[in-house]
């Protein structure tokens, strides 16, 4: 019975522990936040200036022979 009651007490206290945790909520998004952020055209135009250059690499996943560049 002894057991019985610890364990009552022992959820009791965790149940409202886990329920008197404040939650976080996200920020609200201001006016000024988004008058700052950039046009989809900005992006892309930078997406653009910083692409990398393409490069040829060995991929071992498959084992076949290579054809000869010419």
């Amino acid at each position: 019975m002894k057991l019985l009651m610890i364990s009552g007490l022992t959820t009791i206290a965790l149940f409202l522990a886990a329920t008197s945790i404040p939650r976080a909520h996200p920020p609200s998004v201001s006016r000024t936040s988004v008058a700052e952020m950039p046009t989809v055209q900005e992006m892309q135009k930078v997406a653009q200036q910083s692409k990398l250059p393409v490069e040829d690499f060995e991929d071992r996943s498959l084992v076949f022979p290579r054809e000869t560049q010419r």
